[in-house]
């Protein structure tokens, strides 16, 4: 996405969606019949710095141990674009990992969906500015 130039305090608010599957042996006539549980994760909020250290460091999405929210934000100068414009790139990165290889499949993540918020504005075209706050929504 595309923000405008920086500001010393400049904070971005992302709410993270997601679900999970759990796999369940269950009875099925005289047989055991394996079936997936969904279970739906948040909205997650966490707010992170724009500041490109700290979005290359990452940061764990709350009580949610192994998801993590990383990103890049640079600078760029082109036309369309007013001077320092920055560009954000950002990732829900799953660094959980299997107790046992016949699980794997538990601990990757599906429907992800990241809602990001910004206080100031928002890039809305070649030479336009939003000027309310925005919030944009990919999935």
């Amino acid at each position: 996405m595309l923000l405008p130039p920086r500001d010393k305090s400049d904070t971005i608010t992302v709410r993270a969606r997601f679900a999970t599957y759990a796999c369940e042996e269950r009875e099925q006539g005289k047989r055991q019949q394996r079936v997936w549980r969904r279970t739906p994760h948040g909205p997650i909020a966490c707010t992170l710095p724009l500041d490109g250290e700290s979005l290359r460091k990452g940061q764990m999405l709350p009580d949610t141990p192994g998801v993590w929210l990383q990103g890049e934000l640079r600078e760029v100068n082109a036309p369309g674009l007013k001077d320092n414009t920055r560009v954000l790139s950002l990732f829900l990165i799953n660094r959980r990992s299997g107790a046992s290889s016949d699980k794997v499949d538990e601990d990757f993540l599906f429907q992800v969906e990241l809602e990001v918020e910004y206080a100031r504005v928002l890039w809305r075209g070649p030479t336009a500015w939003a000027s309310t706050p925005s919030t944009r929504t990919t999935g």
